[in-house]
């Protein structure tokens, strides 16, 4: 079920230990070849319950995601409730089949011995044939980029494998490291042609290349000083828009 974690999930330290830890944070799963956001919260209960396919006890569940950090009961059946929605989506799942299977499996005793307590199992319940479609799904390459689309429109959003982690960029952004990545000198105004296919303004192609010269100072950790996405024979004044040529040239 979970090919690839792109971000560790380290013991907290005093100041980052809460429930808000594991909802706020979010990293990657690799789903049949896609990667697809999460909240680390659910990455760990998915992680779990992949490694338990017999199943596991509720309490015992709660008792391993603490092993991160102090959280609440509420917020463990929490994470399972929307883990159950997201593997759905996921995996593109036939209506009313339920992708975390809980099975009443009989009483025990309370600490208190007041009332007895309900075992209930807790297992992943995928197709079979979608299982199989995610274990062969063939690895992340470095400069690996994907578009999401839906309803034949290019969505905003995009992500791109670098450095061993999956990162989710502006699909403006995305779309000029897909151009330039190759190393060739790429002009201005092939990239200006390519948004206005899709819709964007024209204002859009320096300002792009100007955030994805950010995010590749923040991926491969550049001073300010290092441009690797530098725009040459570009001039300034009235109509200098499309002119000019961008490449790539990150250090060795």
């Amino acid at each position: 079920v979970v090919r690839s974690v792109s971000r560790a999930t380290p013991k907290p330290t005093t100041s980052q230990r809460g429930s808000n830890r594991f909802s706020r944070k979010m990293t990657t799963v690799d789903v049949n070849g896609r990667p697809r956001m999460i909240t680390l919260g659910m990455a760990a209960v998915l992680e779990i319950l992949r490694r338990r396919p017999q199943g596991i006890e509720r309490l015992e569940l709660y008792q391993h995601i603490g092993e991160l950090g102090p959280v609440k009961k509420c917020s463990v059946w929490g994470m399972v409730r929307r883990l159950r929605e997201w593997l759905k989506t996921a995996y593109v799942l036939p209506d009313g089949w339920d992708p975390i299977r809980e099975e009443f499996q009989g009483e025990v005793a309370s600490k208190l011995a007041i009332c007895p307590r309900r075992l209930v199992i807790l297992s992943l319940n995928i197709p079979d044939p979608l299982l199989a479609a995610a274990e062969c799904a063939e690895p992340f390459r470095e400069w690996d980029i994907s578009h999401d689309t839906g309803e034949g429109k290019v969505r905003r959003s995009s992500r791109v494998f670098l450095r061993g982690a999956i990162h989710q960029v502006a699909f403006s952004d995305a779309t000029v490291l897909e151009m330039v990545k190759a190393g060739e000198p790429v002009p201005l105004a092939d990239v200006e042609s390519r948004f206005r296919a899709l819709g964007f303004g024209p204002t859009t192609v320096l300002s792009a290349v100007r955030d994805a010269r950010r995010f590749l100072r923040r991926v491969f950790e550049l001073p300010e000083t290092v441009d690797p996405l530098p725009v040459t024979g570009s001039p300034k004044g009235p109509g200098a828009q499309g002119r000019g040529m961008v490449t790539i040239e990150l250090p060795k």
